[in-house]
């Protein structure tokens, strides 16, 4: 408590700014996430972010040491969770959007979902469109392949509910943008080879995933049915065709229908449809 008196947080902040040693940088990270997360509300967050935290935070989301990047990452979940203030000077003034996507692909656990879940909170504050300028489509999409991956436990590490869960925040994540843009997001998940994956988590446990899954593949399918190879070729029809028959949720079965009826405007899917209804 005496820590967040007076201007002793700031003090922390301008400590971390001249930090050149890890541990100490994820140490301060770490007294200043405690400070922020106690707050009652986004005063003291918006007091560090005045004091250059996010600038600071932004170059240490690049750093070699993991820790050193998770603390920060957490530190700034802290910040962001009391403050609007604080998510659009994060996005708008101190450019960390790229530094956080560049952590998706990071392979220290849990730093990848410490990741996810704080661009899910921005995006539900608003910034799809920001995403969208910072590139996010394909950075997300690759993690949307791994996590796909995960959740049907291809590798050998057997399916996880962990990789379903990550799978549904990332298709959550790539809706908004797709409102925004829904080219950035179809050209980001050609760019990474998504829809396979996509088209696997059509057969995913969870039945709220299969739907997001059945929706973004409604996105990627051009109104004319045109250059879906990839997805018929994957078993995205078939699939498709399946949940029409066999869905156990009216939301899914509609989802599903308004897809297979774009395919259909191919008369090469309208084949396949048929040997298949």
């Amino acid at each position: 408590a005496e820590l967040a008196e007076g201007d002793r947080p700031l003090v922390l902040v301008e400590a971390l700014g001249g930090a050149a040693d890890p541990p100490m940088q994820a140490t301060l990270c770490m007294l200043l996430a405690q400070l922020a997360g106690g707050a009652a509300d986004g005063a003291l967050a918006g007091r560090l972010a005045d004091g250059g935290a996010l600038f600071y935070l932004a170059s240490l989301l690049a750093s070699p040491s993991a820790e050193v990047a998770q603390e920060a990452v957490l530190l700034l979940t802290a910040m962001c969770a009391t403050s609007e203030a604080v998510r659009t000077q994060l996005v708008d003034v101190a450019n960390g959007l790229p530094p956080l996507l560049a952590l998706l692909s990071n392979a220290s656990p849990p730093l990848p979902s410490l990741v996810l879940a704080l661009l899910d909170s921005i995006v539900a504050a608003g910034a799809a469109r920001a995403l969208r300028d910072a590139g996010a489509a394909e950075p997300l999409a690759r993690s949307l392949v791994a996590a796909a991956s995960e959740a049907k436990g291809w590798g050998g590490g057997g399916a996880t509910g962990e990789g379903e869960a990550r799978a549904a925040t990332l298709l959550g994540i790539l809706d908004a943008m797709a409102d925004v843009d829904v080219q950035a997001v179809q050209d980001g998940m050609r760019a990474a080879s998504a829809t396979p994956s996509l088209v696997a988590l059509l057969g995913a446990a969870d039945e709220g995933l299969r739907g997001k899954a059945s929706g973004m593949l409604n996105r990627l399918v051009p109104a004319d049915g045109a250059g879906s190879g990839e997805m018929v070729a994957s078993g995205g029809l078939v699939m498709l065709c399946d949940a029409l028959a066999n869905g156990t949720s009216e939301a899914n079965r509609k989802q599903a229908l308004q897809t297979v009826a774009k395919l259909s405007s191919s008369a090469q899917n309208a084949v396949a449809i048929a040997e298949n209804a």
